[in-house]
């Protein structure tokens, strides 16, 4: 299995890069692009590295394919897909741009129509980001908590250095008030503020 993925993905990466091709080569390339759009570049190259780890891990010291990492990596590049197909089409034009084998294609395009024509410009935005977070999560076989491990941290320390500031602020007003540089403590505070922006 190994090596017959790795052997096809030789054979499509040396087709790209092929000057010239037979009429039935450049039928069968067509179709692979209207399939998978730009994503014809990667395809080769991921079944290529599967291929090879597949091989490779009953001679070296490798981590099994696992399951996870096969569904990770193919929601990502769904996802992939996805995105590079917004670079070039709307939700109404997606279909008619994939037969033209740019974008991601007829998978790309797809996608796109369902996330814009069912969630709306913003819903398709937050539907990606949480798309990409889960596509992340299976290929790492880690719970989407652990991949967020430092935002708990980084908004404690907003909220403290926050804090700080306001805290440095009154501090400031009351010191310029009892000093008598003014007697309206409205205006230190002003001064202060200014002095702070």
């Amino acid at each position: 299995m190994g090596i017959l993925l790795a052997f096809i993905g030789v054979v499509i990466i040396l087709g790209l890069v092929s000057p010239t091709h037979s009429e039935p080569i450049k039928k069968i390339f067509s179709i692979i692009s209207q399939i998978f759009g730009w994503g014809i570049y990667i395809l080769p190259l991921g079944m290529l590295i599967f291929g090879l780890w597949l091989v490779f891990r009953k001679i070296e010291r490798i981590p099994p394919l696992s399951i996870e990492r096969v569904v990770g990596s193919l929601i990502l590049f769904f996802w992939l897909l996805t995105i590079l197909h917004t670079f070039v089409a709307t939700a109404e034009t997606a279909e008619a741009v994939a037969l033209k084998g740019i974008g991601g294609g007829y998978i790309g395009g797809k996608f796109q129509w369902v996330l814009w024509i069912g969630f709306g410009s913003g819903g398709a935005f937050t539907a990606l980001v949480a798309w990409l977070v889960i596509g992340i999560a299976i290929l790492l076989d880690k719970p989407v908590q652990e991949l967020f491990f430092w935002l708990g941290p980084l908004i404690v320390w907003i909220l403290e250095t926050a804090e700080q500031a306001h805290r440095f602020k009154r501090t400031d007003t009351c010191s310029c008030f009892d000093r008598g540089i003014h007697p309206d403590r409205r205006f230190c505070h002003a001064r202060s503020e200014a002095r702070g922006g």
